[in-house]
């Protein structure tokens, strides 16, 4: 059964908590249940992020959501157990915001990094590694040449953190938009990887900053 993409209403709007949406699929996976929606608030683990924390209602029911994964365009909501939610059916979609809002901060936080780097000319100096934005292990990793020396490593992130409680105070100006993968800038694309695949949309952010032009 081809199943059509999924709208991810995330992508519009990090402040939309709750919404209904349409029941395309349900399937029985694992002991538990895979429901496919028309559309979701649900961001799903990827990108070094977790997926958020929420529920499903309907038939008078409320369903936690264990899991939420990103295949192709579709995006699949996992629930522990049976659901009885018949194709077509409406129901109710509830995440939790301020983990939501927590998950938004760390995420920007290991951008902003990279970007005071960029903005301090250092964005040549090493290489871009994983990076995660859990809760309860969040971090960017810079590959350095193995002969750096370690107070050369504390000199540059003093550095690189210093830039970027600057940028912080100076709360510049910032625009989000929605862009076609394939007019996305090159550098930013790298950085991306396959994390592209299958999207119509990504979501992006631009600071305003003479120092930092060139990096959109």
């Amino acid at each position: 059964m081809t199943v059509m993409a999924t709208r991810a209403l995330y992508l519009d709007d990090t402040y939309l908590f709750e919404t209904q949406a349409t029941v395309l699929d349900v399937r029985p996976m694992d002991g538990g249940t895979v429901v496919i929606l028309d559309q979701t608030v649900f961001h799903p683990q990827g990108g070094g992020q977790p997926a958020d924390k929420g529920e499903i209602l309907g038939n008078g029911k409320t369903f936690p959501v264990v899991k939420v994964v990103k295949t192709g365009s579709v995006i699949e909501h996992h629930i522990s157990g049976p659901v009885n939610f018949e194709p077509n059916a409406i129901v109710t979609l509830r995440i939790d915001g301020d983990y939501r809002l927590l998950l938004a901060r760390i995420h920007l936080a290991g951008h902003l990094f990279d970007w005071a780097a960029f903005a301090l000319g250092l964005g040549d100096v090493w290489t871009n590694g994983t990076s995660k934005h859990f809760p309860d292990s969040m971090y960017v990793e810079k590959l350095l040449p193995e002969d750096t020396a370690p107070e050369d490593i504390k000199e540059l992130l003093d550095r690189v953190l210093a830039k970027a409680r600057d940028m912080i105070a100076a709360d510049l100006p910032h625009r989000t938009f929605l862009i076609e993968p394939d007019k996305v800038p090159l550098k930013c694309a790298k950085m991306l990887k396959g994390e592209m695949c299958g999207l119509e949309r990504v979501r992006m952010t631009e600071v305003v900053s003479a120092e930092l032009i060139g990096w959109m």
